[in-house]
This record gives C-alpha cells, sequence and structure tokens, in this order.
C-alpha cells in the first residue's frame, strides 16, 4: 500500500475547558474574615453611642457574663431575635466552606464538627465583649438566636454545595431554570415574611387571636 493511499485521520477537537468554579477554602476564608469584621462592628460599634468601650475588671465581666439571664420578650421582639437568627447563617455557612470542605467523608464531618465549634465561641466571644460595650444587651435570648443561626448556616453548607454543583454540571437548560425558579421562588417567601414576626409561645399565639 502506497503512502498516498493512507488518509490522515482526523484529530478530535480539543475539549473546552471549565473554569473552576468551585468556592474554595481559601476564598471561604477571606469572606469569613470580612465577614467576622462586619458582625463584630455592627455588635459592638453601630449605634447611638457608636465606640463606646468602658474599662472593667474582666474576672467580674466574666462572671457577670455566666449570670446573663433570659427574658420572656413579647412579640415585638420577634423580628430582633430573628434577625439575630439570620445574621450568623452567612457566618456558618462561610466558616464550613474554610474548615469543612474536605474531600473524604471523615475529614469532612471533622471539619464541620470544628467549624460549628468556631461558630459558638465566635458567638460567645462576641457576646462577651459587649459587656465592655454599654448599654449593649446581653442576654441569653441573642446568645440562642446567634448559636441556632450558625449552626443552621453549618448544616446548610454541604446541601447548598451540593444544589450548587448539580446546577453547573447540568446541560438541560430547562432544569437549570427550574432550580433557579425555586431558589427565587424560596427567596421571595422569605422576604415576604420578614421581618418574621412569628409566635414562638401558647401565651403569644393566643394574645394574637384576643387582640
Amino acid at each position: 500500500m502506497s503512502r498516498s493511499n493512507v488518509q490522515p485521520q482526523p484529530r478530535p477537537a480539543p475539549m473546552a475547558h471549565r473554569r473552576p468554579t468551585r468556592f474554595g477554602p481559601r476564598r471561604c476564608a477571606g469572606w469569613l474574615l470580612l465577614y467576622a469584621l462586619i458582625v463584630v462592628y455592627s455588635s459592638l460599634v453601630l449605634g447611638p453611642l457608636g465606640f463606646h468601650f468602658v474599662p472593667r475588671d474582666p474576672a467580674g465581666a466574666w462572671h457577670a457574663f455566666l449570670a446573663t439571664r433570659f427574658f420572656d420578650t413579647g412579640s415585638d421582639q420577634r423580628p430582633d431575635w430573628i434577625a439575630n437568627l439570620l445574621m450568623m447563617v452567612p457566618f456558618g455557612l462561610l466558616v464550613t466552606g474554610t474548615f469543612g470542605a474536605a474531600r473524604g467523608l471523615g475529614a469532612r464531618l471533622l471539619g464541620t464538627a470544628f467549624a460549628l465549634l468556631v461558630s459558638l465561641v465566635f458567638v460567645l466571644a462576641v457576646k462577651y465583649a459587649q459587656l465592655f460595650f454599654p448599654p449593649r444587651t446581653v442576654s441569653l435570648n441573642y446568645i440562642i438566636a446567634q448559636s441556632l443561626g450558625a449552626t443552621l448556616g453549618v448544616g446548610l453548607f454541604h446541601p447548598l454545595r451540593a444544589a450548587m454543583r448539580r446546577l453547573v454540571a447540568t446541560t438541560d437548560e430547562t432544569s437549570r431554570l427550574r432550580l433557579v425558579l425555586d431558589a427565587a421562588i424560596l427567596g421571595f417567601v422569605a422576604f415576604a415574611l420578614f421581618p418574621f414576626d412569628v409566635a414562638l409561645s401558647p401565651r403569644d399565639i393566643a394574645h394574637r387571636f384576643i387582640t
């Protein structure tokens, strides 16, 4: 067979390289630092008095912190309670993205547990610091609300990450649009319920029926 009869085989077209879309630990760490600074600023500085630091004995402040009380507030305080809860959801998401995004299941579980610990320690540290910035309110109500928000963020990270991966990986425009619309509907419902003035006790429910 002569060389002239040999037809060159066409080379396969090179596959398009997708840009990485993963929200990696380093990027999460950067956003986590920024969001932590925002939380600290809003908790210690933002207010009518601005930066109002009052020195006090750290040991005495610690004893006062251990004696933090729970206040049975009315429904007018529910929006503030829910706002404190929601404020820490992004923090929980970002801290889990920083420490709990490992590949292995064991490392992922360990990192997620560590992220939850970091979140709860951060909440307690900020609340303790507020004792040095009167008239900031430190109560178990806000500690519980922010701890629940951080825990919710930690728990939502991996389901949201899996949903985003499906959204990026799918090539069906209809399926992708459906996922986006579902997220938009959830966001609209959350916005419509704002400021989340919900009843959390039987007495509060009875009071609403009376009024």
